[in-house]
């Protein structure tokens, strides 16, 4: 589904040169669910944003169902940290108007977005605006929206980040539920362990200094994920496994700015 082959991002800045991203080759498979962890500053949210299509490598290629990847599209989903939504418009108009973009009618759109608010779990709130939701309602509004692009892969930056600890919880669980019941392929950023393991197939792990995957963790937990699988054995040693890299990683880069 997915190719990333040695991909480099340099920006130049008055008159230097910052390498964020070194190197950076991963792929993900159709129907996967692939999560990418790493510190504060290590370039996730760049190579979601080139995947995207938002930036462009500075060298490297990355292929989508062997077609490159030069600039967005509707073959890529993204879903950001804040929730994208027209505050005037209503949850199922927010959600049929991608769909209307399209080429569908307006009873096709509207009945697309009502199979879609039915997925996220938001049924009875077809007319409510986003100020009258909360923010995790918010959030799956905006994932229904984007599942409404139809898109080959879903790319999540930190979706969940501004939301409180039992909210979050909550959206992983649903997340599963959605990617598994739709089949869409994600790709889903973030800087939590425990959210990496709960929801991935595969853990990328990435470094800083350049920003670079180091490690690629295997997440073998059966699915539906549960809650119970976060008290689980194996998952606590797979969380241990991570910050032990997470941390080794966090200690080279000190001795690197050090020396």
């Amino acid at each position: 589904m997915l190719r990333v082959q040695a991909v480099g991002r340099v920006f130049r800045r008055g008159g230097h040169e910052v390498e964020a991203l070194r190197d950076v080759s991963f792929h993900v498979e159709e129907r996967e669910f692939v999560t990418l962890v790493g510190p504060s500053g290590c370039g996730k949210s760049t190579v979601l944003h080139i995947l995207g299509g938002f930036e462009q490598p500075s060298s490297g290629a990355i292929t989508l169902g062997g077609e490159p990847v030069v600039r967005p599209g509707r073959d890529r989903g993204v879903v950001f940290q804040q929730p994208m939504l027209y505050d005037w418009w209503t949850v199922e108009r927010n959600i049929a108007w991608p769909v209307e973009l399209g080429g569908a009618s307006k009873r096709e759109a509207r009945d697309r977005a009502r199979e879609l608010i039915q997925l996220v779990g938001l049924d009875g709130f077809e007319t409510a605006y986003p100020a009258e939701l909360s923010g995790g309602m918010q959030q799956r509004a905006s994932i229904a929206r984007t599942l409404a692009l139809e898109p080959k892969m879903l790319l999540m930056d930190e979706p969940f980040g501004a939301l409180d600890a039992q909210t979050r919880e909550l959206m992983q669980e649903e997340l599963t539920r959605i990617a598994q019941t739709s089949g869409t392929t994600v790709l889903f950023v973030t800087h939590d362990i425990y959210e990496a393991v709960f929801l991935g197939d595969r853990v990328l792990v990435m470094a800083t200094q350049p920003g670079r995957v180091v490690e690629t963790v295997d997440i073998d937990l059966p699915r539906p994920r549960t809650p119970d699988a976060k008290r689980s054995e194996r998952f606590l040693e797979y969380h241990n496994t991570l910050w032990d890299l997470l941390h080794d990683e966090a200690e080279a880069a000190q001795r690197r700015r050090r020396g």
